[in-house]
C-alpha cells in the first residue's frame, strides 16, 4: 500500500506539545566525569526512569535525577565487554541488549538486566553467516528479535555514472575514480536462525565526491547536504522503516521481508536557504579535516540544488514514525520532525531547539540529544503531551 500525504491532519487540539524543561538531564556535569561525553551512540529510558547511554567507549546507567549509577558495559574483550561503545536496545522487561560488530561480519551480543548486571553473551555462528554471504560493508543493525541487517552486492541494481564499481589499480589499490559517487547494494534481513535471508530494499551508500589531488592520487569528500540512507525499527509488532534519500519515500517492512507500506509526503524537499549556503564553507572544513582537503579541493565538489528529504528516522514503541527534517547542523535554530501514525498518515510537525535529535519516543516523553554551543552532547527526558486523536482516514491523504 502507498500512502500519499498532501498535508498534515493535526488541528490545534490534536497537536503534540513537548515541555521545554526536562525531568531528567544527563551530560555536561563538570563535577561528574561519567556525565561528560564526546559522542553518544544510543540511549534508552527504562520504566523506573533510569537512563542507559552508550557513549564513547562504554555503556553507562544514570538515575532519574541524572546522577551516574554504574558502568554497564566496559571497554575490553571479556564477557560483556566491547572494543568500543556498543549499540543498545531496550528489550521487554527492561533488559538491555548491547551489540558490536566483530571480525568477518559477525556480531557480539551481550544481555544485561534492568539493574545493569551482566546476564549472558551471544555470538551468532560465524560459519553459518558466511554461508549466507558474501557480505559487503554497509549500515549494520541488530533488532530486538536477534535478527540483523546485512548487505550484498546485487548485479540487478543498474550501474550508473554515480553508482559505479571500484576498479583495481596499481599496487592492489582499488577505487571508483573521481567524481560524484553513491553506490547502492541490496539490504538483507538475517533471522537469528541463520537459515535464510529476506530482502528489505536498497541501501544507498554515503553520497560523496572523489577529487584528484595535486600530488597524485585522490580523496573522497563528504558534503553535509548530501544524502545517506536511514533505517530504524520499533513498534509492536516489530516494523522496520527505511529511507534511502533524497526522495521523501519511507518503506515499512515486516521481519519476514514483506513490504507493508510506502509513505510519501508532498513537497518533502526544498532548496538550500541563503543561511545554509553561507554556513557551507565552514561546515565543509569541519566535515573534511584531512590535510589534503584544502580549499581548492573542496571547491571541486558541487552543492546539491535541493536537500535530502530526511536527516533522521525513528519508530516509537507504539509504532508512530518520526522523520527528522532539518535542524541538526549549526545554522539551524529549530529542529523539525514529521510525525506519522502507524498507518503512515502524516499527523503534523514537532519543533524542538536546533541541533536536537530524538533518540526515543515514549507514550508521554521523548528522550532527546542536544548539542550545545560548545558541540557537547547532552541528553534530556522531556514530558510529551499528545492531543486528541483523529481517524486516520482523511481527505488530506490518499492510499492505493
Amino acid at each position: 500500500m502507498i500512502v500519499n500525504n498532501a498535508s498534515p491532519q493535526w488541528d490545534l487540539s490534536a497537536r503534540w506539545r513537548v515541555d521545554t524543561v526536562p525531568i531528567t538531564r544527563v551530560g555536561h556535569d563538570e563535577n561528574e566525569i561519567e556525565s561528560q561525553f564526546k559522542s553518544i551512540w544510543g540511549a534508552t529510558r527504562l520504566s523506573n526512569g533510569n537512563i542507559v547511554v552508550s557513549a564513547d567507549n562504554d555503556v553507562r546507567m544514570f538515575g532519574p535525577d541524572g546522577k551516574f549509577i554504574k558502568t554497564v558495559a566496559r571497554r575490553g574483550n571479556g564477557p560483556g565487554e566491547f572494543p568500543s561503545g556498543g549499540r543498545l536496545l531496550r528489550l521487554p522487561g527492561d533488559s538491555i541488549l548491547v551489540w558490536h560488530e566483530v571480525a568477518e561480519g559477525g556480531r557480539k551480543i551481550a544481555i544485561f538486566g534492568s539493574d545493569g548486571s551482566f546476564i549472558r553473551e551471544e555470538r551468532p555462528d560465524g560459519d553459518a553467516l558466511r554461508k549466507l554471504g558474501p557480505w559487503s560493508e554497509c549500515h549494520s543493525m541488530v533488532f530486538r528479535d536477534r535478527s540483523w541487517l546485512g548487505c550484498k552486492k546485487d548485479s540487478t541494481i543498474p550501474a550508473t555514472a554515480t553508482n559505479r564499481a571500484s576498479k583495481l589499480l596499481a599496487k592492489g589499490y582499488s577505487s571508483p575514480g573521481p567524481g560524484h559517487l553513491r553506490q547502492f547494494e541490496r539490504r538483507h534481513l538475517i533471522p537469528a536462525t541463520l537459515d535464510t535471508t529476506h530482502r528489505i530494499g536498497i541501501e544507498g551508500g554515503i553520497e560523496q565526491f572523489g577529487v584528484a589531488l595535486k600530488g597524485g592520487g585522490e580523496t573522497f569528500i563528504q558534503h553535509p547536504y548530501y544524502s545517506r540512507s536511514l533505517i530504524a525499527s520499533g513498534g509492536a509488532p516489530l516494523r522496520i522503516a527505511t529511507i534511502t534519500n533524497p526522495a521523501y519515500n519511507s518503506e515499512m517492512w515486516t521481519p519476514d521481508g514483506r513490504l507493508e507500506r510506502i509513505i510519501r509526503r508532498a513537497n518533502g524537499r526544498r532548496i538550500p536557504s541563503a543561511e545554509e549556503k553561507a554556513e557551507l564553507p565552514a561546515l565543509l572544513r569541519q566535515w573534511n579535516d584531512r590535510r589534503d582537503a584544502d580549499e581548492a579541493t573542496l571547491a571541486q565538489m558541487p552543492t546539491p540544488d535541493s536537500l535530502p528529504a530526511a536527516t533522521g528516522l525513528l519508530v516509537g514503541a507504539d509504532g508512530h514514525i518520526v522523520v527528522g527534517r532539518e535542524g541538526t547542523l549549526p545554522p539551524y535554530r529549530r529542529a523539525t520532525f514529521d510525525i506519522f501514525n502507524p498507518d503512515g498518515y502524516w499527523l503534523g510537525e514537532l519543533e524542538l531547539p536546533g541541533r536536537t535529535y530524538i533518540m526515543e519516543l515514549g507514550t508521554d516523553y521523548i528522550l532527546a540529544l542536544h548539542r550545545n554551543e560548545d558541540d557537547v552532547p547532552v541528553l534530556g527526558v522531556f514530558p510529551l503531551h499528545r492531543g486528541s486523536t483523529k481517524n486516520s482516514a482523511s481527505a488530506q491523504a490518499t492510499t492505493r
